[in-house]
């Protein structure tokens, strides 16, 4: 267990507020996605936790991943099931005001 050290250091930095910061991300995302419902919707998984289904309105997804990439927003690849992404809501979230990230997300989406 020698290399798990810092591993559990950066766990411990953050556990104290992850419950408040994961609500946070929780409300954000649900917030954000409200704003942009004219090019996304999001959709909660049954028993999914924070994973979540990103549907794309408009646009190809992979133009829109990879203009969200150039503002160092990192979605997984757009998947076959849907038109749009599976997405985990996390406290990385909050690095970036709702505001912000509206504006990131409506400039891919259009």
């Amino acid at each position: 267990m020698p290399s798990a050290w810092p591993f559990a250091a950066v766990a411990n930095e953050y556990v104290d507020s992850f419950l408040e910061d994961y609500q946070k991300s929780l409300e954000l995302a649900d917030g954000l996605f409200q704003s942009l419902a004219g090019l996304f919707r999001l959709e909660k998984i049954a028993n999914g936790s924070n994973v979540m289904k990103l549907h794309l309105l408009k646009g190809d997804p992979q133009d829109v991943r990879l203009r969200l990439l150039e503002k160092n927003i990192k979605l997984n690849q757009p998947t076959i099931d849907f038109k749009g992404f599976y997405i985990k809501i996390n406290p990385s979230l909050l690095r970036l005001d709702a505001m912000t990230l509206a504006k990131y997300f409506a400039e891919a989406g259009l």
